[in-house]
């Protein structure tokens, strides 16, 4: 199979060649707007209702279930002696100061984050335009008070909004823009978000699909070349083998399709030709669609899933205690790799009872 990075430049050479020809002002500023509020403004509240719908819902709880109070009294730092309502008040007083004396200094780093992400994404050909950059500055004990708020650390891709914590690092906020300027339309409607795609269904409804653990590594890989400042990805204090298991699995794909970083970030930020070009590469190579490669997450063990693309023999087990939603996924996996065999656990049963186990093979069709 000829190199995809070879086919990839000599198709693009003239398109190069023309592009630098009608925009020769590369460093021209970005121009999008950019703009960052506060959780309790964007929620048209003052913070300190926010604080008393947090202080007025937990209390209530711990009303209602005794054992709850013990949970919030360690959460919150409130003494056994201290009358619980107080200790509440208190906590909330001492946050609603903390994000007020923070709040400045993290909008300014937040701005310059979201300022650096654009030229980075501009400088690199992924972007060409972005509709206005919206971020909110939330925080976790505060976004209780709204439920309809969302919470910290993500993108709506219905409202257009990044929602980022006020005590997290700029690398967060680089991964939530990801997904802000990945944010394209489909030929057929739907909102495509990196390499996921969420297809209206009628009645505000919606089916999301696409290939989720692509979507997040190339995230995770678009952040760290991204962020503005020393901060990593160990700072995002998250225990999940998602994130880091997706980017590891990312980089592995290209290395097997023989496609470089470059036509993946620009297919994540909607380039269609890049897109297709992708999609063809993973297509020749594993005769799947991209979607279908959300199988490779049954298991976040990258030995594991670089010995299924390696070809190695690999055995699952399909067991009765799997989940339905499991076993097709299970099934999947083996009919897109001749290399994964599929061990099927029965029950045999007489009379209605137990009375053994059998093991068969299932070898690929």
């Amino acid at each position: 199979m000829e190199n995809a990075d070879k086919i990839w430049e000599d198709k693009n050479e003239d398109k190069k060649k023309g592009s630098e020809l009608q925009n020769p002002q590369e460093s021209q500023e970005f121009t999008t707007p950019i703009f960052l509020e506060d959780i309790a403004t964007y929620g048209g509240t003052s913070i300190e209702e926010l604080a008393r719908s947090v202080v007025a819902s937990i209390v209530d709880a711990a009303r209602k279930r005794p054992e709850f109070e013990k949970h919030y009294r360690e959460t919150y730092g409130i003494a056994d002696q201290q009358d619980f309502q107080q200790g509440m008040n208190v906590f909330a007083d001492r946050r609603i100061k903390e994000f007020q004396e923070h709040f400045p200094r993290k909008q300014k780093e937040f701005k310059e984050q979201a300022a650096h992400c654009l030229t980075f994404a501009r400088q690199h050909g992924y972007i060409a335009d972005t509709r206005p950059i919206h971020i909110v500055i939330t925080d976790w004990f505060l976004t209780c008070g709204k439920p309809n708020l969302t919470g910290t650390d993500s993108y709506d891709h219905r409202t257009g909004v990044t929602f980022v914590g006020i005590d997290r690092p700029n690398i967060l906020l680089a991964h939530e823009l990801g997904h802000s300027l990945s944010h394209t339309q489909t030929e057929k409607g739907s909102q495509r978000v990196g390499f996921s795609i969420f297809e209206p269904l009628g009645g505000g409804e919606e089916k999301m699909h696409g290939c989720q653990w692509l979507n997040e590594g190339t995230t995770v890989l678009w952040e760290n070349q991204s962020v503005n400042d020393r901060s990593t990805f160990s700072q995002r204090a998250l225990e999940e083998d998602f994130y880091p298991y997706s980017r590891d699995l990312a980089k592995l794909l290209l290395e097997k399709i023989g496609v470089p970083e470059e036509i993946l970030f620009k297919a994540y930020f909607g380039d269609r030709e890049a897109l297709h070009f992708l999609n063809d590469a993973i297509n020749r190579r594993f005769k799947c669609t991209m979607e279908d490669l959300n199988c490779l997450t049954l298991k976040l063990d990258i030995k594991w899933a670089k010995s299924i693309l390696d070809g190695q023999p690999v055995t699952i087990e399909i067991l009765e205690t799997d989940h339905t939603s499991i076993i097709p996924e299970k099934e999947q996996l083996a009919r897109i790799f001749p290399n994964v065999i599929i061990k099927k656990e029965l029950t045999k049963r007489m009379s209605g009872e137990a009375v053994g186990k059998e093991s068969v093979m299932d070898t690929n069709s």
